[in-house]
């Protein structure tokens, strides 16, 4: 007895469905470390502005910090809006695709 499909099976069958949204699961692929580096630089972010300004009471800087801080959470938000866009698309493409199929 056969055991389910390894990962790569599966991928291989896939395929010929979802490469016509080739450019789309690229483009998601691209968005994907500009999301993680904007999670990422956000507590940073919040670090730098405890540590170097509020706990030395030093708010000069603040304001550019905030800045940055805002500029972040704005990437963030498009980056990860965009990703979520075209892998959906691309999905449920490729899910009509397989479904006109069978």
């Amino acid at each position: 007895m056969k055991s389910s499909l390894s990962t790569v099976d599966a991928l291989k069958r896939i395929w010929p469905y979802a490469r016509p949204d080739l450019r789309l699961f690229v483009w998601a692929l691209v968005f994907t470390p500009i999301v993680m580096a904007t999670s990422l630089a956000q507590p940073y972010i919040v670090k730098i502005a405890i540590d170097d300004h509020l706990t030395a009471d030093s708010s000069s800087g603040l304001t550019q910090i905030a800045v940055i801080f805002l500029v972040a959470v704005i990437t963030r938000y498009f980056v990860e809006g965009g990703y979520a866009i075209t892998l959906t698309i691309a999905g449920q493409r490729t899910i009509l695709r397989l479904r006109a199929s069978i």
